[in-house]
Protein backbone atom coordinates (compact mmCIF):
# COMPACT_ATOMS: atom_id res chain seq x y z
CA UNK A 1 0.00 0.00 0.00
CA UNK A 2 1.52 3.46 -0.99
CA UNK A 3 1.29 6.03 1.49
CA UNK A 4 1.91 9.25 0.57
CA UNK A 5 3.23 12.57 2.51
CA UNK A 6 4.38 16.04 2.09
CA UNK A 7 7.27 17.84 3.59
CA UNK A 8 8.95 21.31 3.16
CA UNK A 9 12.00 22.69 4.87
CA UNK A 10 13.54 26.61 4.44
CA UNK A 11 14.73 25.61 0.77
CA UNK A 12 12.91 22.90 -0.82
CA UNK A 13 9.31 20.98 -1.20
CA UNK A 14 8.75 17.52 -1.50
CA UNK A 15 6.26 14.68 -2.00
CA UNK A 16 7.42 11.68 -0.22
CA UNK A 17 6.61 7.68 -1.04
CA UNK A 18 7.04 5.01 1.63
CA UNK A 19 6.19 1.61 1.08
CA UNK A 20 5.66 -0.86 3.92
CA UNK A 21 7.61 -3.44 1.99
CA UNK A 22 10.03 -2.71 -0.29
CA UNK A 23 8.64 -4.21 -3.75
CA UNK A 24 9.89 -2.11 -6.02
CA UNK A 25 12.88 -3.05 -8.85
CA UNK A 26 16.41 -2.06 -7.55
CA UNK A 27 17.10 -1.33 -11.40
CA UNK A 28 13.88 1.28 -11.38
CA UNK A 29 15.24 2.83 -8.13
CA UNK A 30 18.49 3.52 -9.17
CA UNK A 31 17.56 4.70 -12.50
CA UNK A 32 15.19 7.44 -11.05
CA UNK A 33 17.69 8.46 -8.71
CA UNK A 34 20.58 8.50 -10.16
CA UNK A 35 19.55 10.11 -13.56
CA UNK A 36 18.00 13.55 -14.54
CA UNK A 37 15.27 12.08 -16.75
CA UNK A 38 13.33 14.15 -18.60
CA UNK A 39 9.57 14.54 -17.73
CA UNK A 40 10.34 13.00 -14.43
CA UNK A 41 10.24 14.89 -10.64
CA UNK A 42 14.19 15.06 -9.47
CA UNK A 43 13.97 11.93 -6.69
CA UNK A 44 16.10 11.52 -4.28
CA UNK A 45 16.00 7.92 -1.66
CA UNK A 46 16.04 8.04 1.53
CA UNK A 47 16.16 5.86 4.50
CA UNK A 48 14.91 6.98 7.93
CA UNK A 49 13.84 4.99 10.84
CA UNK A 50 14.33 1.56 8.96
CA UNK A 51 12.40 3.26 6.07
CA UNK A 52 13.01 3.67 2.67
CA UNK A 53 11.61 6.77 1.10
CA UNK A 54 11.44 8.16 -2.15
CA UNK A 55 11.50 12.11 -2.02
CA UNK A 56 10.20 13.62 -4.92
CA UNK A 57 11.00 17.44 -5.14
CA UNK A 58 8.51 19.35 -5.84
CA UNK A 59 9.89 23.17 -5.32
CA UNK A 60 7.87 25.60 -7.59
CA UNK A 61 5.54 23.03 -8.72
CA UNK A 62 1.44 22.79 -7.98
CA UNK A 63 -0.37 19.35 -8.60
CA UNK A 64 -2.79 19.65 -11.75
CA UNK A 65 -5.10 18.61 -9.04
CA UNK A 66 -4.97 21.85 -7.03
CA UNK A 67 -4.34 24.27 -9.89
CA UNK A 68 -8.00 23.21 -11.92
CA UNK A 69 -9.70 22.98 -8.60
CA UNK A 70 -9.25 26.93 -8.85
CA UNK A 71 -9.22 27.43 -12.57
CA UNK A 72 -10.65 25.89 -15.89
CA UNK A 73 -9.22 23.48 -17.97
CA UNK A 74 -8.10 25.04 -21.62
CA UNK A 75 -7.14 23.57 -24.37
CA UNK A 76 -3.81 24.98 -24.98
CA UNK A 77 -3.22 23.63 -21.33
CA UNK A 78 -4.86 20.20 -22.59
CA UNK A 79 -2.32 20.04 -25.57
CA UNK A 80 0.64 20.59 -23.06
CA UNK A 81 -0.44 17.92 -20.58
CA UNK A 82 -0.72 15.30 -23.17
CA UNK A 83 2.28 16.54 -24.84
CA UNK A 84 4.37 16.14 -22.10
CA UNK A 85 2.90 12.76 -21.28
CA UNK A 86 3.93 11.47 -24.44
CA UNK A 87 7.64 12.82 -24.08
CA UNK A 88 7.99 11.79 -20.60
CA UNK A 89 6.61 7.93 -21.79
CA UNK A 90 9.45 8.28 -24.72
CA UNK A 91 11.71 9.10 -22.37
CA UNK A 92 11.35 6.57 -19.75
CA UNK A 93 11.35 3.61 -22.41
CA UNK A 94 15.00 4.81 -23.60
CA UNK A 95 15.89 4.13 -19.66
CA UNK A 96 14.15 0.50 -19.67
CA UNK A 97 11.76 2.00 -17.24
CA UNK A 98 8.00 -0.08 -17.26
CA UNK A 99 5.17 2.32 -18.17
CA UNK A 100 3.56 0.93 -15.07
CA UNK A 101 5.64 3.34 -12.57
CA UNK A 102 4.47 6.33 -14.14
CA UNK A 103 1.17 7.62 -11.93
CA UNK A 104 -1.19 9.84 -14.23
CA UNK A 105 -3.71 10.83 -10.78
CA UNK A 106 -4.04 14.36 -10.93
CA UNK A 107 -2.14 14.86 -7.95
CA UNK A 108 0.92 13.13 -9.17
CA UNK A 109 0.88 15.32 -12.24
CA UNK A 110 2.82 18.51 -11.43
CA UNK A 111 3.53 22.04 -13.06
CA UNK A 112 5.22 25.43 -12.94
CA UNK A 113 2.85 28.34 -13.44
CA UNK A 114 5.27 30.09 -16.19
CA UNK A 115 5.81 27.16 -18.05
CA UNK A 116 3.54 25.02 -20.50
CA UNK A 117 5.35 21.55 -19.02
CA UNK A 118 4.14 18.89 -17.01
CA UNK A 119 5.90 17.01 -14.69
CA UNK A 120 5.35 13.45 -13.72
CA UNK A 121 6.01 11.24 -10.69
CA UNK A 122 7.81 7.81 -11.42
CA UNK A 123 6.91 4.64 -8.73
CA UNK A 124 8.95 1.68 -8.96
CA UNK A 125 6.66 0.15 -6.03
CA UNK A 126 3.59 0.82 -8.10
CA UNK A 127 1.29 -2.21 -8.87
CA UNK A 128 -0.54 -2.49 -12.81
CA UNK A 129 -3.63 -0.43 -12.80
CA UNK A 130 -4.72 -0.29 -16.55
CA UNK A 131 -6.63 2.00 -17.99
CA UNK A 132 -8.56 2.82 -15.24
CA UNK A 133 -6.01 5.41 -13.88
CA UNK A 134 -6.47 7.36 -17.20
CA UNK A 135 -10.36 7.39 -17.04
CA UNK A 136 -9.82 8.99 -13.43
CA UNK A 137 -7.95 11.58 -15.05
CA UNK A 138 -9.77 12.17 -17.64
CA UNK A 139 -12.99 12.25 -15.78
CA UNK A 140 -11.12 14.96 -13.54
CA UNK A 141 -10.35 16.80 -16.60
CA UNK A 142 -13.82 16.67 -17.88
CA UNK A 143 -14.85 18.03 -14.90
CA UNK A 144 -12.60 21.22 -14.54
CA UNK A 145 -12.69 21.97 -18.17
CA UNK A 146 -13.52 25.44 -19.50
CA UNK A 147 -17.36 25.27 -20.82
CA UNK A 148 -16.80 27.71 -23.20
CA UNK A 149 -13.87 26.02 -24.97
CA UNK A 150 -15.67 24.14 -27.31
CA UNK A 151 -12.21 22.91 -28.68
CA UNK A 152 -11.26 21.48 -25.20
CA UNK A 153 -14.57 20.30 -24.26
CA UNK A 154 -14.62 17.77 -27.62
CA UNK A 155 -11.14 16.61 -26.68
CA UNK A 156 -11.71 15.71 -23.21
CA UNK A 157 -14.87 13.79 -24.12
CA UNK A 158 -13.62 12.40 -27.08
CA UNK A 159 -10.92 10.55 -25.13
CA UNK A 160 -13.04 9.58 -22.48
CA UNK A 161 -15.27 7.79 -24.86
CA UNK A 162 -11.61 5.77 -26.59
CA UNK A 163 -10.22 5.22 -22.98
CA UNK A 164 -13.62 3.58 -21.99
CA UNK A 165 -13.77 1.76 -24.84
CA UNK A 166 -9.94 0.85 -24.74
CA UNK A 167 -9.28 2.56 -27.86
CA UNK A 168 -7.42 5.12 -26.51
CA UNK A 169 -3.64 5.68 -28.23
CA UNK A 170 -1.59 8.32 -26.98
CA UNK A 171 0.57 8.82 -30.53
CA UNK A 172 -2.86 9.35 -32.11
CA UNK A 173 -4.42 11.73 -29.50
CA UNK A 174 -1.30 13.73 -29.33
CA UNK A 175 -1.26 13.78 -33.47
CA UNK A 176 -5.12 14.47 -33.45
CA UNK A 177 -4.31 17.35 -31.31
CA UNK A 178 -1.71 18.70 -33.39
CA UNK A 179 -4.46 18.65 -36.67
CA UNK A 180 -6.86 20.76 -34.23
CA UNK A 181 -3.87 23.26 -33.36
CA UNK A 182 -2.87 23.91 -37.15
CA UNK A 183 -3.51 27.01 -38.72
CA UNK A 184 -5.95 27.10 -41.38
CA UNK A 185 -4.16 28.20 -44.43
CA UNK A 186 -4.74 31.68 -44.90
CA UNK A 187 -3.81 33.12 -48.60
CA UNK A 188 -1.50 35.72 -48.44
CA UNK A 189 -2.93 39.49 -48.71
CA UNK A 190 -2.90 40.68 -52.78
CA UNK A 191 -0.53 43.23 -53.12
CA UNK A 192 -1.64 46.33 -54.19
CA UNK A 193 -0.49 47.27 -57.24
CA UNK A 194 -0.33 51.00 -57.97
CA UNK A 195 0.13 51.80 -61.45
CA UNK A 196 1.96 54.94 -61.90
CA UNK A 197 -0.78 57.34 -63.67
CA UNK A 198 1.50 59.02 -66.52
CA UNK A 199 0.57 62.58 -66.34
CA UNK A 200 -0.76 64.34 -69.19
CA UNK A 201 2.26 65.74 -71.34
CA UNK A 202 2.95 69.68 -71.92
CA UNK A 203 2.02 70.94 -75.29
CA UNK A 204 4.90 71.01 -77.24
CA UNK A 205 6.08 74.41 -79.14
CA UNK A 206 8.23 74.53 -81.69
CA UNK A 207 11.08 76.92 -81.00
CA UNK A 208 10.54 79.93 -83.33
CA UNK A 209 13.20 82.32 -84.02
CA UNK A 210 12.95 85.45 -82.56
CA UNK A 211 11.36 88.17 -85.15
CA UNK A 212 13.42 90.26 -86.74
CA UNK A 213 14.13 94.14 -86.25
CA UNK A 214 14.64 95.88 -89.25
CA UNK A 215 16.26 99.18 -87.90
CA UNK A 216 18.47 96.65 -85.43
CA UNK A 217 19.45 94.89 -89.53
CA UNK A 218 20.44 98.19 -90.88
CA UNK A 219 22.66 98.82 -87.70
CA UNK A 220 24.43 95.81 -87.92
CA UNK A 221 25.06 96.17 -91.50
CA UNK A 222 26.48 99.60 -91.28
CA UNK A 223 28.77 98.21 -88.45
CA UNK A 224 30.16 95.57 -90.42
CA UNK A 225 30.63 97.33 -93.59
CA UNK A 226 33.06 100.26 -91.88
CA UNK A 227 34.98 97.13 -89.79
CA UNK A 228 35.41 96.23 -93.48
CA UNK A 229 36.67 98.93 -94.49
CA UNK A 230 39.10 99.46 -91.34
CA UNK A 231 40.78 96.06 -92.32
CA UNK A 232 40.95 96.84 -95.56
CA UNK A 233 42.96 99.72 -94.86
CA UNK A 234 45.62 98.04 -92.34
CA UNK A 235 46.23 95.28 -95.14
CA UNK A 236 47.38 97.80 -97.57
CA UNK A 237 49.39 99.86 -95.56
CA UNK A 238 50.89 96.75 -94.02
CA UNK A 239 51.84 94.80 -97.69
CA UNK A 240 52.57 98.71 -99.24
Amino acid sequence: MREISYYKDYRHNYLIIREDEMTGDDYQRKMITENRIRGLLPCQIRYINGETLLYYEITSKQSVKGLFEGKHLTMKELKGLFISLKMVMEETASFLLPEDGLLIEPDMIFTELEKDEFYFVYDPFSEIRGAQTLITLLEFLADHVDGEDNAALQAVYHMLDLAEKEQFVLDEIVEWFGEEEQPENVPEPEKEIHEMQMEEPYPCYEEQEPAENPAIQRLISTQAAKVYLVCAVFLSVVLG
